[in-house]
């Protein structure tokens, strides 16, 4: 009998020691996050609040820089993309004959928001699904091409330029797995990116990749 009732103990002791770990109460966490996908890379600072051992949104702010693309000439940057490639007024080509070799890259701050669901394993791991979307709200778009001057000398001209931004315009669909060590938690989320609207300075196609997060966590 004694032995039954040290079991039940001890198995309800594994609950709420297993209770206490995961936490009821709300929970901040602070950290790093970094990504890598098809089109692009970024990496910035995120606070997550978890209302519950289930249930939390996130948000922060990101640095996203795109990978340069490359145009044999205008016609081809015309062929492929959005006349309004930089989204403000003028015509950095006016003037200019026989461009060709035309680069453009595309930098961007975000505010990503995130609401997600998690799903608790043994040893302090979980599973996550979460769906959200990157406001964006600053561009810096760099562009190069080479010209023929009325001289008859090739020229490189340099342009950077802030560019007009849609706040939203995609979502990010997530799951992944993290695994928390006391206070500390790594995390490992796979996602994709569909466009909900065409903007000119991300390609059309379908954006997916991984990203990693460290944080920190506050409170019980």
């Amino acid at each position: 009998m004694s032995d039954t009732l040290n079991s039940v103990k001890s198995a309800d002791e594994g609950k709420t020691q297993d209770t206490i770990s995961r936490g009821n109460g709300i929970k901040i966490r602070t950290g790093a996050d970094f990504q890598v996908s098809n089109q692009s890379i970024g990496t910035g600072i995120s606070g997550e609040l978890l209302f519950s051992s289930h249930f939390s949104v996130e948000t922060g702010l990101r640095y996203r820089s795109y990978y340069t693309e490359h145009y044999m000439d205008r016609d081809d940057l015309l062929r492929r993309k959005h006349h309004d490639f930089n989204g403000r007024p003028g015509n950095p080509f006016e003037g200019k004959d026989h461009i060709s070799d035309l680069y453009i890259q595309n930098r961007l701050l975000e505010i990503p928001v995130t609401f997600k669901y998690y799903v608790h394993l043994k040893k302090n791991y979980s599973i996550s699904f979460s769906l959200g979307t990157d406001l964006d709200i600053y561009l810096n778009q760099e562009l190069s091409f080479t010209h023929m001057a009325d001289s008859g000398k090739v020229n490189t001209d340099n342009f950077t330029v802030r560019g007009d931004v849609v706040p939203f315009n995609n979502l990010v669909i997530a799951a992944g797995v993290e695994k928390q060590w006391k206070s500390w938690v790594i995390q490992l989320q796979p996602y994709i990116k569909p466009r909900m609207k065409e903007v000119f300075y991300k390609p059309k196609e379908l954006e997916f990749g991984v990203g990693v997060g460290v944080k920190y966590s506050f409170g019980k």
